[in-house]
């Protein structure tokens, strides 16, 4: 989708964009492997951030997290979120095909829907820009709606990198679209 496109729809005060693209902080899987421990608290960066909710979810869960998005608006609106939730973040205005204000690596990286909504092309920089992002032992939970990416293609692009569980398959109802859910350890 274009930046041009997703500034549009958060400009739209009444109307969260996660009734757009849903709320994937309520999926029952991700939040079990957070608050159960499978996945302990430390260096978090949430890739495509939006409006911030996975963000201020991990940072309630004690994680100490970065949230990147292209859309200067969703950005303004994570810090705002954030600040009425009480919690810090560090909100970075960043392309993820070409990132040039996040560094180092993170324990813990969740994208949940940056992926598939990128060409083919762009998805080749957004590997080369977050493969680094990620340290033995990292983990990656990553969302996708299974008509914009196929399963084969996230076994194509990470499998030579990480281990993968598909989590969940299940319907959205709101956009009538199938999402998978994959959890992803670094090797």
């Amino acid at each position: 989708m274009n930046k041009w496109l997703y500034e549009f729809f958060y400009r739209i005060p009444f109307m969260p964009i996660s009734w757009i693209f849903g709320s994937p902080h309520e999926m029952e899987k991700y939040s079990e492997l957070i608050e159960s421990g499978v996945i302990p608290p430390g260096r978090a960066i949430d890739l495509g951030c939006g409006e911030g909710s996975n963000a201020i979810y991990l940072a309630k869960c004690g994680f100490d997290v970065t949230g990147v998005d292209f859309s200067h608006t969703a950005i303004k609106r994570a810090t705002t979120n954030a600040q009425a939730e009480g919690v810090e973040v560090t909100f970075v205005e960043d392309d993820l095909t070409n990132l040039r204000h996040v560094n180092g690596t993170y324990d813990l990286l969740v994208d949940f829907g940056a992926l598939n909504d990128l060409i083919p092309g762009d998805r080749d920089s957004y590997m080369k820009n977050v493969l680094p992002l990620a340290h033995t032992g990292s983990c990656i939970i990553l969302m996708c709606f299974t008509k914009s990416l196929p399963p084969n293609e996230v076994d194509q692009r990470f499998g030579d990198h990480f281990n993968i569980e598909n989590l969940s398959r299940r319907s959205e109802s709101v956009t009538s679209r199938t999402i998978d859910l994959y959890f992803m350890t670094s090797i």
